[in-house]
This record gives C-alpha cells, structure tokens and sequence, in this order.
C-alpha cells in the first residue's frame, strides 16, 4: 500500500477519534451542569421551606441532644439534618442567632463552611 493511503487512512482515524472524544465531553460538561443546576433548585426550595424558626428549631434539637459531647463532624447527626443545618446556616437569616452564638456551640464550623 502506498504510504500517502496509509496516511490517509491514519487522518481519518484520528480526526474519528477526536470528534468521539469532543462529543464525549461535551456531553460530560453537559451533564455536569445540568446536575449543578438540580442541586441548586432543590437548595433554593429546602432554604424557602427551611424559615428561621424552623431553623432554630434544627439547630436548639440538634444542641441539645448533642449537649455532653459537641459535634464536631456532620457525620453526628443525619444527613438529612447535616445537609438542613448547613442551608439554614449559610443561607436562612436567623436573627439574633448569630456567627457568634453558633461559633460557641460549635456548629458554625462543622456546618458553615461546607
């Protein structure tokens, strides 16, 4: 076989192979962002659902049933109530309820920074 046929048979396989992969990805990117946007809506309903009193409700539950030993990790509680905790944290307006005040239970730095 000439060698300018196998060239061009070796072009084709790459230019093949390179719109594979291009596809492939951009359908990964895709995918990606579509499951960024979902978490962000499903945070934006839970966080209006969540309201500060609500809030107050999780964190006053989840400080007194851990009063003797302190959380220090969000594995102590349920994920349900680690992920809820870090909404209300980051994202409810609790008042009086302050950085401060969470500082000294312990659960802004377990929760608030997640």
């Amino acid at each position: 076989m000439d060698n300018w046929l196998k060239t061009l048979i070796a072009a084709a396989c790459m230019v093949v192979i390179a719109g594979g992969g291009y596809y492939a990805w951009s359908e990964y990117q895709e995918n990606q962002q579509s499951t960024s946007l979902s978490q962000n809506r499903e945070d934006s309903r839970r966080v209006e659902s969540l309201a500060a009193d609500r809030c107050f409700k999780i964190v006053n539950d989840v400080v007194a049933e851990h009063a003797k030993q302190p959380i220090t990790q969000p594995s102590q509680v349920s994920d349900v109530t680690a992920h809820d905790l870090g909404l209300c944290i980051r994202r409810v307006n609790m008042g009086d309820f302050t950085k401060n005040e969470l500082e000294k239970t312990g659960l802004w730095q377990v929760f608030g920074n997640s």
